[in-house]
């Protein structure tokens, strides 16, 4: 392969519910890790190939009991929220 060819998958796991921001020559990269923690990995790559882990938004599940299948038990916005705002400041803090 030549430098400017890559091979599939990019990423060897499962990094569902990609949201993807370039921030000058960077790009960082957050997606749903479910109840599995730390939660919410952040990656980073210049060239959307390479990428690497560089920090997780959450150490540890926010309640007890929300690493246990719930059916039926609805979502946290409260928790949603507080993720994205975490997210967004390191974005803005990486800058």
């Amino acid at each position: 392969m030549t430098p400017s060819e890559y091979q599939n998958p990019i990423l060897c796991a499962d990094y569902s519910d990609p949201d993807i921001v370039r921030v000058g020559d960077d790009f960082f990269m957050v997606s749903s890790s479910f109840n599995h923690v730390p939660a919410l990995p952040i990656l980073h790559s210049t060239d959307l190939v390479n990428w690497t882990i560089i920090n997780h938004v959450m150490d540890e599940l926010p309640l007890p009991g929300y690493d246990r299948y719930q059916p039926g038990k609805g979502r946290m916005g409260a928790v949603d929220s507080l993720a994205r705002w975490q997210a967004v400041g390191l974005l803005q803090h990486a800058r």
